[in-house]
């Protein structure tokens, strides 16, 4: 067993926090299956599940992903993709009808997906997190952090190790400036729309959740740069414009916020060691694929801490030591 300190600062706004929670394994205008997708879905529900029974806690729903052609070549690009097995593994069922007033598409078809309320993941962790570890909410400032024969130290607490998960603030982390990062903010509109049917989460380039009330969390833009500015009317205007286009049904704008997401040079997760401190260790670059991915690549990361497992080329830390 190991004893565990989590710091996490309480002013740093978390993308998480925010996120739609739906997991998409089809990405892309391209209309191409996610990374490892089979592996990460399979370890994602079994995980889900058990902290939910664990727990006593309901926050993982399987759901029905209804993909909307937005125009002919991606409704050719799908169907070459029906002679794909694994690209058809996960369609629960091709060219279906679409409910009515949803307008201007190429055809549909709906997605395995699952959605992961992950406010409320984080709220009944905090609750429930083992008697193993302390929850510490403050700010890490890393002129705090020293070593003692390779052994991190942070103020007064001296650890086995240090794991860096800290979304797109390991920007500015001193330790993780090898590391290229092209972290995206974006933008979401929580939208009430009474008659549009929540038997679906939607996409059509952007997405659609019902998250309950007859509440429809839409989103999200991407943009490259203004971190650190307030939600726009631009980004408002663009998201409600492209739903506007789809979707025939009236809508009150109840919630906007923004977040930031983690993303590296690839687009693919980075895990791995420090190439100078043995005993530091990193876990970012989910980027949206976090309620997907993280179970599995914490998994992974875990392995490789305490039993030497190998992490996959595509997604270990070496790559940016080339």
């Amino acid at each position: 067993n190991e004893t565990v300190l989590l710091i996490s600062s309480p002013t740093i706004p978390s993308a998480t926090s925010i996120s739609s929670g739906i997991a998409n394994p089809i990405i892309g205008k391209a209309l191409n299956v996610s990374w490892e997708a089979k592996k990460a879905f399979d370890y994602a529900l079994r995980f889900y599940q058990g902290l939910e029974s664990d727990w006593g806690k309901k926050f993982y729903q399987a759901q029905s992903l209804l993909k909307i052609l937005a125009n002919k070549k991606q409704a050719e690009k799908f169907q070459l993709n029906k002679s794909n097995a694994e690209f058809m593994s996960f369609v629960e069922q091709a060219d279906c009808a679409p409910p009515n007033h949803i307008r201007n598409h190429y055809g549909c078809f709906s997605i395995k997906s699952f959605w992961l309320d992950t406010k409320r993941l984080i709220s009944c962790f905090e609750e429930k997190h083992h008697q193993n570890m302390t929850i510490l909410k403050t700010k890490f400032n890393y002129q705090d952090l020293s070593f003692e024969d390779d052994l991190p130290r942070w103020k007064s607490f001296t650890a086995k190790r240090i794991i860096f998960a800290e979304g797109y603030m390991a920007e500015k982390n001193p330790y993780a400036s090898f590391i290229k990062f092209r972290s995206a903010s974006g933008e979401i509109l929580d939208l009430k729309i009474p008659k549009l049917s929540k038997e679906y989460a939607y996409n059509f380039g952007n997405f659609l959740q019902p998250i309950g009330n007859q509440i429809f969390r839409l989103g999200a833009t991407y943009a490259w740069d203004q971190f650190d500015s307030p939600p726009s009317d631009a980004a408002k205007n663009e998201l409600l414009e492209n739903f506007q286009k789809f979707f025939d049904y009236e809508s009150l704008v109840v919630n906007h916020v923004k977040g930031i997401r983690p993303v590296v040079h690839g687009r693919k997760p980075v895990l791995g060691q420090h190439p100078e401190h043995k005993n530091m260790f990193f876990f970012n670059g989910l980027g949206s694929k976090g309620a997907a991915y993280a179970p599995l690549l914490s998994n992974l990361l875990s392995n490789y801490i305490l039993q030497g497992s190998a992490i996959p080329d595509e997604i270990n830390i070496k790559r940016f030591l080339l």
